[in-house]
């Protein structure tokens, strides 16, 4: 069972309009062959996916007005898939106060995760799920 990322979910929509890594594509096809009942995705990842596809990737990559729409439309389907077939879970009181003590931690030693990053950690080690990233820093984490 696996928990996914926001990058998971941005490079998908963004796969046709920008130039992806060998890494990322291998990365985004393990995320494909996910049975759906095996994915699991926690309500604010589909949050930060949204905000991150309207306000961010647009401005970045400066797509026209044209194409901007297009990845708002895909990225509306896409999450409408996942709401229908995958696992949407929400962050337990435990889980967000494990977040903030070790992203606490994470901030006086200059490690670059975000607190999204670490709940990812901690939902991921409380439930017993493998996380899926494309986050280099995360990886790493995931690694230890």
């Amino acid at each position: 069972m696996v928990l996914i990322d926001t990058n998971i979910l941005v490079n998908r929509v963004l796969k046709n309009h920008v130039e992806l890594t060998e890494n990322d594509l291998n990365i985004l096809k393990k995320f494909e062959e996910i049975p759906a009942e095996q994915l699991f995705i926690p309500s604010y990842i589909i949050t930060e996916f949204l905000i991150l596809i309207q306000k961010v990737v647009v401005k970045r990559f400066h797509f026209d007005k044209k194409i901007s729409q297009i990845l708002y439309r895909n990225s509306i389907t896409l999450i409408g898939r996942l709401i229908t077939y995958a696992n949407i879970i929400n962050p337990t009181s435990i889980e967000l106060t494990e977040a903030l003590a070790i992203n606490e931690e994470y901030f006086k030693t200059n490690k670059d995760l975000s607190y999204t990053d670490v709940l990812l950690l901690v939902t991921s080690k409380f439930r017993g799920l493998d996380l899926l990233s494309m986050d280099k820093m995360l990886n790493k984490e995931i690694e230890k």
